[in-house]
């Protein structure tokens, strides 16, 4: 039994769709990949320069204001590479040949890529989970501080909890960084194999 025939109108909307995202995809991996990578790192120099520079508010309470801007920054950051990353693990994965016996060296180059990309992803989604933490514990540490002024202690975390939110952002940049440079070398090794996967089976994985 057959399937049936999809409407020729479709057909094309479909060819389009996937022309643009080829055509995204690659300008991802070969522009934005990275140039963004270069503009996470002068961003790490950034942040590692307000760990140094934590301000105190008249009430001893240290301003977090540029902790908050730079948690925007790192956030827009993290949603980029999610969005990206999903973009090109779906442009490698309609490259995927039909299942055939023999000659599947380039298709294992593919499914390899589309996991490590996938795994990517799967952190994005967690670093995002995790950054309404640090407010929500934040703001219960200034509830007491407020409430209990003459304790120098519950002042004392809140400067350490801004430092270890500074220091994490520091890592995850890193992470982001890294996985930038990692895609862009891998995916541009590859390239004949992840567009021609059943080509030749003289190519190699990186």
């Amino acid at each position: 039994m057959s399937l049936p025939t999809t409407n020729a109108g479709v057909l094309l909307g479909v060819k389009r769709f996937q022309e643009d995202l080829f055509h995204t995809s690659e300008r991802y991996v070969t522009h934005d990949f990275p140039s963004t990578a270069v503009d996470i790192h002068e961003l790490i120099e950034k942040i590692d320069m307000s760990r140094k520079e934590i301000a105190i508010k008249e009430n001893g309470i240290p301003c977090n204001k540029k902790t908050v801007q730079l948690i925007e920054e790192v956030k827009n950051l993290v949603r980029k590479m999610s969005f990206q990353c999903y973009q090109v693990k779906l442009w490698i994965s309609l490259l995927i040949p039909r299942m055939e016996d023999g000659n599947n060296f380039g298709v294992a180059v593919q499914e390899g890529i589309t996991g490590e990309v996938k795994s990517i992803c799967d952190l994005c989604d967690k670093y995002l989970a995790r950054m309404p933490v640090y407010f929500e514990t934040r703001g219960e540490l200034v509830r007491k501080a407020e409430k209990y002024p003459t304790i120098a202690d519950w002042k004392l975390a809140i400067q350490e909890l801004d430092d270890k939110e500074l220091f994490s952002l520091l890592h995850t940049c890193s992470d982001l960084r890294n996985f930038y440079l990692y895609l862009y070398d891998h995916i541009v090794k590859n390239y004949d194999k992840i567009k021609s996967p059943r080509s030749s089976n003289s190519a190699h994985l990186y």
